[in-house]
């Protein structure tokens, strides 16, 4: 994999794949000639390559054709003569992500970093990166768009050590996804001064604070981060 960092390039291109019969073939580009998928992907002479949708409507592709893994990167092959395709396809077409070489297909070409990681089981103690030809990846935060259109590989690095300040003290922490719950607990081990049933705020930039955090909320960390716990009975 590459070295990795959240920085943005122009320049930078994602990596692709087919997955053809269940099996995951790197492709360099999103658009690429059927033969070149063919192969790749060991096709053996006598076998067409047939785009998969969401349907029995599935559709042969002509080995001197073009395609748009953009536009479904899953295949599938059959022997000439059975493979006429089904018709015109009336569902969308299947797209498959890849997470540290696992793949999963979906239908859904509008993914979200949250959406992927819950499709992967993805822990808590992880990040996760989209794959690019270069230097340079990707940090996708759980509420960031993440197209398939994008590319469709990724990989998981873990979390490196972030702290933050609750009530003006440096507390640390080794994954990044943690609830207000986590939080509280987390401070108390490491010596700050707060009660359990204490409320817990995330500090604005310009000071004043959000809204409570419930115990079972979901919070994403990140380094610098501070929070402000008070008993329910001073709320000054």
């Amino acid at each position: 994999m590459s070295h990795i960092t959240s920085l943005e390039s122009n320049d930078r291109q994602p990596k692709w794949f087919a997955l053809v019969n269940d099996q995951i073939v790197p492709i360099p580009r999103p658009e690429v000639p059927v033969h070149l998928i063919k192969t790749q992907a060991q096709i053996p002479p006598g076998h067409k390559l047939l785009r998969d949708y969401d349907s029995p409507d599935d559709i042969t592709l002509p080995d001197d054709a073009g395609v748009d893994l953009r536009a479904g990167n899953v295949f599938y092959s059959e022997a000439d003569c059975a493979a006429n395709g089904r018709g015109r396809p009336t569902q969308p077409p299947k797209f498959a992500l890849a997470v540290d070489d696992r793949w999963e297909v979906v239908i859904r070409p509008d993914q979200t970093g949250g959406s992927i990681r819950e499709l992967f089981n993805v822990g808590n103690d992880v990040e996760l990166f989209r794959d690019y030809e270069s230097p340079i990846d990707n940090l996708i935060e759980d509420e960031a768009a993440c197209p398939i259109k994008d590319g469709p590989v990724f990989y998981t690095r873990k979390c490196p050590e972030i702290t933050v300040k609750v009530n003006n003290k440096p507390v640390k922490f080794s994954r990044r996804r943690v609830t207000g719950q986590e939080i509280k607990q987390a401070a108390i081990a490491q010596g700050v001064a707060l009660c359990a049933d204490c409320v817990l705020y995330r500090v604005k930039p310009g000071g004043g604070f959000g809204p409570a955090i419930r115990d079972e909320e979901k919070v994403i960390l990140r380094d610098c981060d501070e929070f402000r716990c008070i008993t329910p009975d001073d709320q000054s």
